[in-house]
């Protein structure tokens, strides 16, 4: 996004050197806030998503229902598919 580390800190509310580690230090993930927003930053940034439905779509990705992910085998390989509401689940 052509921004110099220092400039992307202080967006952050972070330090520079803050920045700096994470850039290096690619095996550890950075905060999930911060993954977040810059996620979401970076995706307004492109103007691939209306900033709202970014974020509403973020949110589902964070919800977690039962812990078990749910897939299936198309022909264009596996997709995701919605688990029942958890009411559905214990109730059988």
């Amino acid at each position: 996004m052509d921004q110099t580390q220092r400039d992307l800190a202080a967006f952050l509310g972070a330090t520079e050197q803050t920045v700096r580690l994470w850039e290096r230090n690619r095996e550890k993930p950075i905060p999930s806030m911060a993954d977040r927003f810059l996620r979401a930053t970076y995706l307004a940034y492109l103007g691939d998503l209306p900033f709202r439905r970014m974020l509403q779509r973020l949110a589902e990705l964070d919800q977690v229902h039962d812990g078990k992910g749910r897939f299936q085998e198309t022909a264009n390989g596996w997709k995701s598919i919605k688990a029942p509401p958890l009411e559905e689940q214990h109730a059988s």
